[in-house]
């Protein structure tokens, strides 16, 4: 169990300079919905 914390440890540190394309899509959605809401 002490490796699957690390690895997820370094998943969480990683996802923070890494932009995955759902990391990427989300800021998207939200313009999305803010220019829905206006």
């Amino acid at each position: 169990s002490h490796s699957l914390v690390k690895c997820e440890y370094v998943w969480k540190k990683t996802d923070q300079w890494i932009n995955f394309p759902w990391s990427v899509e989300k800021p998207v959605v939200r313009r999305a919905g803010q220019v829905l809401d206006a």
